[in-house]
């Protein structure tokens, strides 16, 4: 089964924004991959300190 990908628009605090960017570039990444990693990872160690197995949309 695909996964299915969702559009959304999100408000960062402009200096954020620009630290973001500025590492997406350095890992030669697109913002959005980086925003997609990073969330991924905080869900996953999230997960692991309530004993979840695996929260949803984490691969």
């Amino acid at each position: 089964m695909k996964k299915k990908d969702i559009k959304t628009n999100i408000i960062f605090p402009m200096e954020m924004w620009e630290q973001a960017k500025n590492q997406a570039v350095k890992e030669r990444i697109s913002l959005g991959e980086l925003v997609r990693k990073s969330l991924g990872e905080y869900l996953k160690k999230k997960s692991k300190k309530k004993g979840d197995e695996k929260p949803l949309g984490v691969m």
